[in-house]
């Protein structure tokens, strides 16, 4: 169960799969997410959601992903990922840019992908599981 408290007047950068829950309609997600402060999406997961699209789909990511501030890899961002990665090399480089934009950027990211960024990040993610 999802609360409130735990988004409001946050900072958060959605991990893939949450902007994929958002796109499939989640209300609950979507409810809460509209009590942060911000919300942010990293390049990489535009990548990550565009690719995954058909066509059909293309026009409702265009709509939904302009609601989110949208954050490029920077040379910073690329750095930090590489350190990590170096770190922790079973992880993905694409989760691991993901995560560097967000301690980049000082925000809480929001997954439902506990194990990706466990002890990874200055800010405790918010991970939603949605199995239960």
């Amino acid at each position: 169960m999802l609360k409130e408290k735990q988004f409001k007047d946050k900072q958060l950068i959605l991990d893939t799969n949450i902007l994929i829950y958002i796109l499939q309609g989640n209300v609950e997600i979507i409810d809460m997410i509209d009590k942060a402060a911000s919300r942010a999406v990293s390049t990489v997961t535009l990548a990550e959601v565009y690719a995954g699209s058909d066509k059909d789909g293309l026009e409702i990511v265009d709509e939904a992903v302009g609601m989110f501030t949208q954050l490029p890899v920077t040379s910073e961002i690329a750095k930090l990922a590489g350190l990590y990665k170096q770190v922790l090399p079973k992880l993905g480089l694409r989760d691991l840019i993901i995560a560097a934009t967000a301690q980049t950027h000082n925000l809480t990211l929001v997954t439902a992908d506990k194990s990706d960024f466990t002890g990874l990040l200055r800010k405790t993610p918010i991970v939603i599981d949605l199995a239960n």
